[in-house]
């Protein structure tokens, strides 16, 4: 009897010594393997015009919405920087030169050289974090260090700016947000509300930096989600999915706390330069807290998708994390503590994906 007529389907007899996953595993390892298999993307190695392409577009996103041109920005550098070669990187630095250039040439003929000039050197500082993030993702090392950073001196580069625009007109970014606050507080609201603002207006002169920070901060995020996707799709590290859960602050962050609260210490002890030191340690201290507080929600994320909660139950234990983390600093104290217990145990010799070694 042979082999089909024994099995009475007309089919041979399968394989031996491979259970049906392994036999089902091998089988997707092979198509998966295969070179003529097309990614997502269309092809599985990192093409030039299509790296060249998406920085273009991001960076004619600038004129609308910068966050979004720095996403689209990052997701083609990304691909440019996967290359590994030197005109990918040449091709880059044209790519994100020109597209600042022509922003600023597009906003100076529809509203004038200044509002150009203006235009033209926020897609420069854009561009450059555009940069800074694809090379810190996409390097043999990825650099937290480096992206903070870079959010750090975009944030520093934009206050520059804001405050050359504001002694151009003969005033600068403090005193505008002083008038501002005068004028809430002068309005006609109700006596809580003036109570409040009397209580906030203070604190508000303070550390008003932090929203250039904040800023900064989003526009990083969205490169470093931008960059972190491209990889993804060429195959070139793990899903994306986890990436807010995995999320983690230099170990040097609890160091800028500290000087911060020093800083605020001896501020009340100086008779010259107190103000100042006073708002550098407060503005470092608020930057710090966002961050430690940041990694405090990713740690409570890891934790309920370790126990897998119920989702309505995490939107609203996210929900009471801000709230905590607003009235009681809950979640910036959670933080801190993770940066040395590392309770999610992640490699600090590499990266959270396991795909390249990360540098703190």
């Amino acid at each position: 009897m042979s082999v089909f007529e024994r099995h009475g389907n007309g089919m041979p007899e399968p394989p031996t010594g491979l259970k049906d996953e392994a036999r089902d595993s091998e089988i997707l390892k092979a198509v998966d393997d295969d070179p003529q298999e097309p990614s997502p993307m269309g092809t599985r190695e990192p093409n030039l015009m299509w790296g060249v392409a998406w920085c273009a577009v991001g960076m004619a996103c600038m004129l609308v919405e910068q966050g979004i041109g720095c996403a689209l920005a990052a997701f083609g550098a990304a691909v440019l920087l996967t290359r590994g070669s030197r005109r990918g990187r040449v091709s880059l630095a044209v790519v994100l030169l020109a597209g600042s250039v022509l922003c600023g040439v597009a906003d100076g003929i529809r509203y004038g050289l200044w509002t150009g000039v203006d235009t033209g050197v926020n897609a420069a500082v854009c561009a450059a974090l555009v940069a800074a993030v694809a090379f810190a993702t996409c390097g043999q090392r990825r650099s937290n260090t480096l992206v903070c950073l870079a959010a750090l001196a975009v944030a520093l580069v934009s206050l520059l700016i804001s405050e050359a625009e504001a002694a151009w007109t003969g005033t600068t970014v403090s005193a505008v947000v002083d008038q501002a606050m005068s004028a809430l507080s002068g309005a006609d609201v109700s006596l809580s509300t003036q109570q409040q603002l009397g209580v906030i207006a203070p604190l508000v002169s303070l550390v008003w930096p932090v929203a250039y920070l904040l800023v900064a901060a989003i526009w990083t995020s969205l490169a470093y989600l931008g960059a972190r996707v491209a990889l993804g799709r060429m195959g070139r590290q793990a899903s994306t999915a986890n990436l807010f859960m995995n999320f983690e602050m230099p170990l040097w962050v609890p160091g800028v706390l500290l000087a911060g609260v020093v800083a605020i210490v001896a501020a009340q002890n100086l008779p010259w330069w107190g103000d100042a030191l006073r708002m550098v340690g407060a503005n470092a201290v608020m930057y710090a807290r966002v961050g430690l507080a940041v990694q405090g929600i990713a740690l409570l994320s890891w934790l309920m998708q370790k126990n897998k909660v119920w989702p309505v139950l995490q939107a609203f234990a996210f929900v009471l994390s801000l709230y905590l983390e607003l009235s009681f600093f809950v979640m910036s104290v959670v933080g801190l503590v993770d940066v040395w217990a590392n309770f999610r145990h992640l490699p600090h010799g590499e990266s959270s994906d396991g795909m390249a070694p990360q540098s703190k």
